[in-house]
């Protein structure tokens, strides 16, 4: 009786496995699970995503970064966009520094750490290489440019920068690819199989795992010779052959039906492992949606904007944690819960003392009693886009550098938005009664506006990479998919 008791008591004192599942360019209204999203035209089926919310908690008041390498920083530093390192679009150009804290350097040593898939924090041999961030274990694709090759000949297999993958040599490329029978092998389904394997031979050993899994669908991909954007192999091009839709959105929807099967995956295997109870799942996307009509599937839900928008659309997500045992299911929280959360959250789960200098709020005692006393006072964004970014409702504020809060005050939900600075450039919305963000308050609300304004004031930390701006034109630095960098106001000069 004693040695049960034993084996309780230090399985209790375990720090649970963690988990967190990452879509690509995955829309508010692309899985099952959202609200309000008008289905009635037609709808993707997504049940594993749907189970994994069914079996947990969902957070339809959560919030990413508007565009991927942003997103992905503000998820790995527990630090908004006013603080990251990486504040626009390009990773190779600015890599993670060595003083920056990621979730897997929080938990190295404690845990083991895997990234599995797509990073775009930094490239092989650069500070910001996953390697060099804490991460044990490293297999996907560095670059996010490089990401969205589908079909990739080499690829990050942690310290080979230039891992080969002969099923995709280049006489294998091409159209054959998509025949039944190919033995091309997608990215998607390179991550999916690793993770699983991972998970396999991580499950029962002494120290917990954290996975970051990271996929590349739905967004847009390439395949040498081949037109459309969404070249899913042959199984995933039969899934919706016979719907009236358009072939690409045919492709978009099987591409994320794909990702829904890579969630599928890795919950069977914590039921295979038996190790569903000691496991915390995230699911999310990482931005609002992009690169396909949007009046099918209703991508963005109700929201203005999309991918590179500070409007909703842009950055507004519903994110689904499971942990059996623990998580009531069929939870629902009105939490506002960020990105940046992340960090402090494993921190806290691990049992280790909190990192300093987050913006993030750890989220464990909801997750382990439903019931959340810290609160974010508000949540920050900066970007710069030099273009208006319309999704099914147009932006309404002006391009250039961006700047954006959202904060509660009793029943309203203030969202803020300031452009290029200027505090004449500033529009205001209750999303509690405003959720499309159509009708702006800020002439009518001083009060709201100089509270805004002081979080602004009080979030931006001026950085030489990604440097604040006055006017859309020169053009403001949103990426620079090169290593040379951008030019000004991107660098100093």
């Amino acid at each position: 009786m004693q040695a049960v008791l034993t084996t309780a008591v230090m399985a209790a004192a375990t720090p649970p496995n963690i988990i967190f599942i990452l879509s690509d360019d995955l829309g508010f209204g692309d899985y099952s699970i959202s609200n309000p999203v008008n289905r009635t035209i037609a709808a993707i089926p997504t049940p594993n995503i749907q189970k994994l919310a069914d079996n947990g908690i969902k957070f339809e008041r959560s919030y990413s970064g508007p565009v991927c390498a942003p997103s992905r920083c503000t998820l790995m530093t527990g630090r908004h966009l006013g603080h990251c390192t990486i504040r626009g679009n390009d990773g190779s150009y600015s890599p993670l520094l060595p003083s920056d804290i990621t979730v897997a350097k929080a938990l190295q040593g404690v845990y083991n750490t895997a990234l599995i898939g797509k990073w775009g924090l930094g490239d092989w041999n650069t500070t910001g290489y996953p390697l060099a961030q804490g991460f044990d274990y490293f297999i996907g694709q560095d670059s996010q440019v490089s990401c969205h090759n589908w079909y990739p000949e080499t690829f990050q297999n942690q310290t080979n920068g230039t891992a080969q993958l002969p099923q995709n040599a280049g006489s294998n490329l091409g159209p054959k690819c998509l025949d039944n029978g190919a033995t091309c092998y997608w990215s998607n389904d390179m991550f999916k199989n690793e993770a699983i394997r991972y998970i396999k031979n991580h499950a029962h050993q002494e120290k917990p795992f954290f996975l970051y899994l990271s996929s590349t669908t739905p967004h847009v991909g390439n395949l040498k010779g081949v037109a459309s954007e969404y070249p899913v192999p042959y199984g995933y091009r039969q899934e919706f052959k016979n719907e009236t839709w358009s072939a690409e959105q045919q492709l978009f929807a099987s591409a994320v039906v794909a990702q829904d099967d890579m969630v599928g995956a890795v919950l069977d295997v914590l039921v295979e492992e038996n190790i569903e109870e000691n496991t915390v799942v995230w699911f999310s996307g990482d931005n609002g949606p992009d690169s396909h009509p949007f009046t099918l599937f209703d991508d963005p839900g109700y929201f203005r904007g999309k991918k590179r928008s500070l409007h909703e659309g842009g950055i507004r997500q519903t994110i689904a944690i499971q942990w059996k045992g623990t998580v009531p299911p069929k939870s629902d929280s009105n939490h506002m819960l960020a990105f940046w959360d992340l960090l402090p959250t494993a921190v806290e789960l691990a049992g280790l003392p909190p990192v300093a200098n987050v913006d993030g709020v750890s989220i464990a005692k909801l997750l382990k009693t439903s019931s959340q006393t810290e609160k974010h006072e508000y949540l920050y964004w900066e970007f710069c886009e030099p273009q208006d970014i319309n999704g099914l409702l147009p932006q309404v504020y002006a391009p250039g550098w961006i700047q954006a809060v959202r904060f509660d005050d009793g029943d309203h939900q203030w969202k803020v938005i300031r452009t290029n600075g200027s505090d004449d450039n500033i529009y205001v919305w209750d999303l509690s009664v405003d959720i499309s963000e159509s009708n702006d308050l800020g002439k009518n609300n001083t009060a709201v506006v100089n509270k805004a304004l002081s979080y602004m004031k009080g979030s931006h930390v001026e950085d030489k990479f990604w440097k604040s701006g006055t006017s859309a034109s020169p053009g403001c630095c949103a990426s620079c998919f090169k290593h040379g960098g951008c030019p000004a106001p991107c660098v100093e000069m």
